[in-house]
């Protein structure tokens, strides 16, 4: 089933956008002040989303007016707003209670992407093949790597996955992987996501282990303990309430099994847009290939941010595509980078857990210290 996109060009009148917004049953948010067109005071707004030079106070998108101190209304929704955010240069992410929407300030057009079923066609047919590549780029050219792996048979012993080209036959009693990942477990990914391409995981899905507490805390204490530590990244603050910083990021070592999804998705796409603008870093495709032939194509770039999983990963398949923020198929598309008999062809921190928790922490801080009127760490 191919995906419905439906167009909705902003003139004044359809700014509110009151036909083509999903009614909910329960809707926590009424609209932010102001009329579309209009320029708000910002003491007016409560702003409690933003993607610069976009925030959201209410149900309702704004946009900064750089000839006053106000913000622009562009447009209301009849549905709560969860996260927006730049993961494409071309557009503006504004995701609601279960849609995606495009906002292309360019044309001043709207977008709402539907993916459910996209992948149904891939799905009919079993996974034979991964094709990878991991480039790098700057200011002094681009490079690439490509990874092959090819599904083999799941022996008593795990076989060596060197260039192997095994015939694939999913039939009953007969088991394939690919790198270690057992084709029906990526089957089984595939088909959540492609029930819902824009589901994202709560931490406490991500299976956080005492291990990555112990992590994170001896890493809060790395970080914060040593006097000579590099201050560039860290938020200017009186020596006096140096300790408090630390202490906020202990302080959220009981709560993190509480934060929800909205937050995880926020926080990785707030580490995303970081690295922009970027002049150099990593950029990653993951082509799944099945039996008939078809392609699922899978990308992630980095440009100096270290990127938990490599999220978020954009999923392209006939001629559409979207952004994908679960967890598991971002494990595993991470480790389809892992060549035969190397190390790691990306940073390795990427693969578990502590770099999300240190992800959604400094999401945390930056939002607590935005409410005190504090400088965020850059």
């Amino acid at each position: 089933m191919r995906s419905l996109t439906f167009i909705v060009f902003l003139f004044a009148s359809l700014f509110s956008l009151s036909a083509q917004s999903i009614e909910t049953d329960s809707i926590r948010y009424g609209w932010g002040p102001g009329v579309v067109g209009e320029c708000v005071d910002a003491s007016e707004l409560h702003i409690r989303l933003q993607s610069r030079p976009y925030v959201v106070a209410g149900n309702s998108l704004y946009e900064v007016d750089y000839e006053s101190t106000g913000y622009i209304k562009v447009m209301d929704f009849n549905t709560d707003v969860r996260c927006i955010g730049r993961v494409s240069w071309d557009y503006l992410s504004i995701w609601t209670n279960d849609e995606e929407y495009r906002y292309y300030p360019d044309s001043a057009l709207l977008e709402r992407f539907t993916a459910y079923g996209l992948l149904s066609p891939f799905l009919f047919h079993p996974i034979k093949d991964i094709a990878a590549t991991r480039g790098a780029y700057g200011c002094t050219g681009h490079t690439e790597e490509h990874i092959t792996h090819a599904a083999t048979k799941v022996e008593d012993t795990v076989p060596s996955l060197k260039y192997e080209h095994t015939p694939v036959d999913e039939g009953l009693g007969r088991k394939y992987q690919i790198n270690g990942i057992r084709t029906e477990e990526l089957s089984r990914i595939l088909r959540a996501v492609n029930l819902d391409p824009i589901a994202v995981s709560s931490l406490r899905e991500c299976k956080i282990q005492e291990e990555d507490l112990a992590e994170y805390v001896q890493d809060v204490e790395s970080r914060f303990g040593n006097a000579s530590i590099d201050r560039r990244k860290r938020v200017v603050l009186p020596e006096a309430e140096i300790g408090e910083e630390e202490a906020f990021y202990l302080r959220l070592i009981p709560s993190f099994d509480t934060v929800n999804s909205d937050i995880v998705r926020a926080a990785i796409v707030a580490n995303y847009e970081s690295q922009w603008p970027s002049f150099g870093g990593d950029a990653y495709s993951v082509d799944i290939i099945n039996e008939a032939n078809d392609t699922i194509q899978c990308r992630s770039s980095s440009g100096g941010s270290t990127l938990p999983y490599n999220m978020p990963w954009t999923v392209r398949y006939n001629g559409a595509e979207f952004v994908s923020f679960n967890v598991e198929l971002a494990y595993i598309l991470t480790k389809m980078l892992w060549n035969d008999g190397k190390d790691w062809q990306v940073n390795p921190e990427v693969v578990h857990n502590p770099i999300l928790l240190w992800t959604i922490a400094n999401y945390l801080f930056r939002e607590h210290q935005a409410s005190h009127g504090l400088e965020s760490p850059e």
